[in-house]
């Protein structure tokens, strides 16, 4: 996920990453560890909130 922000636009990059973990989780994968962090720094970056 990390690498999608400097491939893609921000919103972009958010817009395609919130749909792997659901698709995961459906799939029975339990989700990354890492994905909060990976989240919250796709968010910041998207400017969809700026106090985390």
């Amino acid at each position: 996920m990390r690498d999608q922000v400097a491939r893609l636009a921000p919103a972009d990059a958010w817009a395609q990453s919130r749909r792997l973990p659901v698709e995961r989780c459906a799939a029975g994968t339990p989700p990354d560890a890492a994905l909060p962090q990976d989240m919250r720094a796709l968010v910041k970056a998207a400017g969809l909130i700026t106090a985390f």
